[in-house]
């Protein structure tokens, strides 16, 4: 189905569970679609992006810091990490691991579930919140398109990272010393517990010293591939009492303690409409 089969609910934000789970249908519940929830309605950028942004980096010293937090977190892994280590050399690998543990990357999360891009969009929105769409297929195959044409041996290295994902062939096709700006998807072969749980994908700029809305406009039709989905305040109640029926709250997204103490702001939407116990209730505890 066509992007532009969706964009009223660019105009008209959802105000309702039911819209919500309509808006989920019209998308087919097909894999060519992934999403990113935002509790702000600002194009998506990287965290690499908003980091150099907030601090004045620009050009040559954003691949600079790409490269030097890359290697400070290899280096002292074995002080801090529980789990084995990627290989040295798997660079999307440490980029992932990095990402999941909240520093700055080039990578861009999306999921291949609507509902999950629903809860982040809302969780901890004032105002209005947004699902952003993009058409994986569309994308990937436009983007393999204009790699092949813009870059020198475009389409070997394309076919290269696809055989490995990682290591050299990541470096030559992301990491180029004479960058070019375009999208791709960047999922490493070994895929952590929280990329597994949340049906993650990762994006990623082919041009770090750009803006991930100016590497995604270099492809090109990109603006038949994306679509911004946005939701109302007035329903954030409702939709996060009915995912978290899904299943769908932090306790389930982030396992652990932290994860499950973090699920009990959404909970307390579902414990508010139980019976008054008082404070005597502490004593059963």
């Amino acid at each position: 189905m066509a992007a532009a089969a969706y964009s009223p609910y660019s105009k008209n934000p959802i105000k309702s569970w039911e819209k919500l789970a309509t808006a989920e249908n019209e998308f087919g519940g097909r894999d060519e679609w992934a999403f990113r929830g935002q509790d702000t309605v600002a194009f998506p950028a990287t965290g690499l992006e908003r980091h150099c942004r907030n601090f004045g980096l620009t050009g040559s010293a954003v691949t600079d810091i790409e490269v030097k937090l890359v290697r400070d977190f290899v280096r002292r892994y074995h002080l801090y990490g529980g789990s084995t280590p990627p290989p040295r050399g798997h660079t999307l690998e440490w980029l992932a691991l990095l990402q999941h543990y909240g520093a700055p990357t080039r990578l861009l999360d999306f999921t291949y579930s609507f509902f999950i891009s629903a809860y982040f969009a809302i969780e901890a929105a004032d105002g209005c919140s947004v699902i952003w769409a993009l058409n994986m297929t569309r994308l990937a195959a436009a983007a393999k398109s204009y790699i092949a044409a813009a870059m020198p041996n475009g389409s070997d290295r394309v076919e290269q990272y696809l055989k490995v994902r990682d290591d050299a062939p990541f470096r030559a096709l992301f990491m180029n010393p004479s960058p070019h700006r375009f999208v791709y998807l960047a999922n490493p072969i070994r895929l952590n517990e929280r990329l597994t749980i949340q049906q993650g994908v990762f994006l990623a700029p082919g041009d770090v010293t750009a803006t991930f809305e100016d590497n995604l406009r270099a492809i090109p039709d990109h603006e038949r591939m994306i679509v911004k989905v946005i939701i109302d305040p007035s329903c954030r109640r409702e939709v996060l009492r009915k995912l978290y029926r899904l299943g769908i709250n932090r306790a389930t997204l982030f396992p652990g303690l932290e994860g499950f103490a973090r699920s009990l702001r959404t909970k307390s939407l579902i414990l508010a409409d139980l019976p008054v116990q008082g404070v005597e209730m502490l004593d059963q505890v």
